[in-house]
């Protein structure tokens, strides 16, 4: 078709005997039927990103109990241990966008801490909580939906820093700037190269953010701790939707010193959540209670005990808030409880 144009343009009327405004309508028709004739490939859109700071943490100098009191420990990661976990991240990026058919990709900037991890959380066993890696964290965390942290706590032998996960996920709102933190905690030959451990914590991340950030319901995304395959989520569970919305960060994150709706010094903004951890050891968990808050509900993953009253929670109430401070006790002792608030005003429902 592009030939006879040429053609058409060329001759005029010389060669087919035309009038040049004839060789002109049929030039102009042949160009729209050219345009309109040639099917286009839709172009691929592009993939959504979830952004990760990697921070390598290459030694750990701490103490630990023993039956002689409390004793120094440490460790320090070699080349090959920081080349299994450059591995393991490369393996996450590359089976969460292969299994996604190339909708979600993760942009992983890796960085080394300069200084030792000192601190651990938890009465033994133990684990890592974005308090402790957030003092020896010198590059920016802004613009990243998640920070995953990698700490040796051992060799394949002998003595280990004892930890209650390989790996430990918290949401958005856990002190670390706005973003989701996850330590990946590990003897050498834990780290297979297949990605399972980051892209399981991650999925936490994930999942944290589809609720709090997305607007998407608690049960819309499972949970990867109640047994449902990485593959099979990654493949079969997130919805287009939730590709879109994956993004631990839209919206305010972090505004005037507020992060998502709750201080750092633990005061909370109306609106917003808070997730508090109970301890099986301690005897409460208290949070500040912003001004204009008329009543809070309480979600805890088993019985409660909430207020000066004193009042049973077992999974999910309203209450009235007397004071500008809310504690929860154990209703249970014996067991840790995840419990998250929400301050309401007056007007909520």
């Amino acid at each position: 078709m592009k030939a006879i144009l040429k053609t058409l343009l060329k001759t005029k009327n010389r060669t087919i005997g035309l009038r040049p405004f004839l060789v002109k309508v049929t030039a102009a028709l042949l160009l729209v039927l050219l345009v309109l004739g040639i099917p286009r490939p839709d172009r691929p859109r592009p993939p959504a990103v979830w952004d990760v700071l990697a921070v390598i943490v290459p030694d750990l100098e701490t103490e630990l109990p023993t039956l002689r009191g409390r004793r120094p420990f440490a460790t320090s990661m070699d080349d090959s241990d920081k080349k299994r976990v450059r591995a393991e991240l490369a393996a996450f990026a590359s089976r969460v966008r292969e299994r996604t058919g190339g909708r979600l990709a993760i942009r992983a900037r890796v960085v080394t801490a300069t200084r030792p991890l000192t601190t651990l959380s938890g009465p033994g066993p133990y684990w890592i909580s974005p308090a402790d890696v957030a003092p020896i964290l010198d590059a920016p965390v802004a613009g990243a939906d998640s920070v995953i942290a990698f700490v040796k706590i051992g060799g394949d032998r002998g003595r280990a820093v004892p930890t209650r996960h390989f790996g430990a996920a918290f949401g958005g709102d856990a002190g670390m700037e706005g973003a989701c933190f996850a330590a990946v905690t590990f003897r050498p030959r834990w780290l297979d190269g297949t990605g399972d451990v980051v892209i399981h914590e991650w999925l936490h991340h994930l999942d944290w953010a589809l609720t709090e950030v997305g607007g998407f319901p608690d049960d819309a995304f499972p949970d990867p701790d109640d047994g449902a395959g990485i593959d099979d989520i990654l493949e079969n569970r997130l919805t287009e939707a939730m590709i879109r919305s994956a993004d631990a960060r839209r919206g305010p994150a972090v505004a005037d010193g507020w992060l998502r709706g709750w201080r750092v010094d633990g005061e909370a903004v109306t609106g917003s959540w808070r997730t508090l951890t109970l301890s099986r050891d301690a005897r409460s968990a208290a949070a500040a209670v912003p001004a204009g808050t008329a009543r809070l509900r309480v979600v805890a993953d088993g019985p409660v005990l909430v207020g000066p009253e004193r009042v049973r929670v077992d999974r999910d109430a309203v209450l009235r808030i007397p004071g500008d401070r809310v504690e929860i006790r154990h209703a249970q002792p014996g067991r840790d409880s995840r419990i998250r608030i929400r301050a309401l005003p007056a007007a909520a429902r």
